[in-house]
This record gives structure tokens, C-alpha cells and sequence, in this order.
């Protein structure tokens, strides 16, 4: 999923996950430089794997 890039919400309803353990997966992720953050024009952020 992180490859081709998503967002908070649908990695929620893939894993099952409460908000509060996504937000810290990808904080975590964001830390160690493994993700990029884009903001769409809609203020939708989207996620994916740096390259």
C-alpha cells in the first residue's frame, strides 16, 4: 500500500487499526525518513515509501 502511496484512513481500514495506532506507525515512519507526506488539493495527505 505504502508503495504506491495511501492515506491515514485507508491504512485504518486495511489493518484494522484505531486512529492513535496509525497516526504512531506513521510518525514512526516519518522519523526515520522511510515516507513521504503529500497534501492534495483536497487536504487529503497521501503516504508512500521514499525512493
Amino acid at each position: 500500500m505504502l508503495e504506491r502511496g495511501t492515506t491515514r484512513e485507508e491504512l485504518q481500514t486495511a489493518f484494522g487499526w484505531l486512529p492513535h495506532t496509525t497516526r504512531g506507525f506513521l510518525s514512526i515512519l516519518g522519523k526515520t525518513r522511510a515516507i513521504e507526506v503529500t497534501k492534495g488539493e483536497d487536504g487529503v495527505r497521501t503516504y508512500r515509501l521514499a525512493s
